[in-house]
């Protein structure tokens, strides 16, 4: 495959190999998004993932006074916490509110 960025100037072959690369990036997609919800559709799934959440830090304060490189590690944590939540939120809004609402009654 090459590796040039496609412009309308392939040739068929090429033509082909995005079409399949496309496809390929399609189904992967596919995938991955019916793993997330076979996990949110169970209880304890629901509670892994808002313990990850959790754990990202994404709900405290980033800054580690002092300590720069803790910050920036926290900082990291919380990108990817913020971007599984935002996943969770807008890929399957209905499970991820059922999360939320297991989650505040686990910790009343």
């Amino acid at each position: 495959m090459t590796s040039h960025v496609e412009t309308g100037d392939e040739t068929p072959q090429e033509a082909r190999e995005i079409e399949l690369v496309r496809e390929e990036t399609r189904l992967r997609a596919d995938r991955i998004r019916t793993a997330y919800e076979a996990v949110m559709s169970t209880e304890h799934g629901r509670v892994v993932m808002w313990d990850l959440i959790g754990r990202a830090g994404i709900f405290q304060a980033t800054a580690a006074f002092g300590m720069t490189d803790k910050t920036f590690h926290n900082i990291g944590r919380q990108d990817y916490g913020k971007e599984l939540y935002a996943r969770l939120a807008s890929d399957m809004p209905e499970l991820f509110n059922k999360m939320a609402l297991e989650n505040v009654k686990w910790t009343s």
